[in-house]
C-alpha cells in the first residue's frame, strides 16, 4: 500500500512538472520518463499486468532514444534547445 502511495505521488509530481514547465525541454523529458516509470511500477504491482509493464518500459526506452537524438541534432543546427526556439518545427 505504501508503494502505491509513493508512485502515485511521483506520477502527480511529474504531471505538475509537465504542466508548469515552460522553458526547459530536458526537464520536460525527465518528467515524461517519470510518468512512464511510475505507471509501469503501478501496473507491475498487480501481478496480472506485468506484461503491460514491460511493454510500457520498452516504449519509454524507444521514446527516450528518439527524443534525445532529435534534441542533439536540433542543438547542432540551432545552438539552443529551449522550448521557445522550437517554433521552426512547424510546417
Amino acid at each position: 500500500m505504501f508503494i502505491k502511495i509513493i508512485f502515485s505521488s511521483l506520477l502527480l509530481i511529474s504531471l505538475l512538472g509537465i504542466t508548469f514547465n515552460r522553458y526547459n525541454i530536458i526537464i520536460l523529458l525527465m518528467c515524461l520518463e517519470l510518468i512512464f516509470i511510475s505507471l509501469s511500477t503501478l501496473f507491475a504491482l498487480n501481478t496480472t499486468y506485468i506484461v503491460v509493464s514491460i511493454i510500457i518500459l520498452a516504449i519509454a526506452a524507444c521514446e527516450t532514444a528518439l527524443i534525445l537524438s532529435l534534441i542533439v541534432s536540433f542543438y547542432k543546427i540551432k545552438g539552443n534547445i529551449g522550448i521557445k526556439s522550437l517554433n521552426i518545427l512547424r510546417g
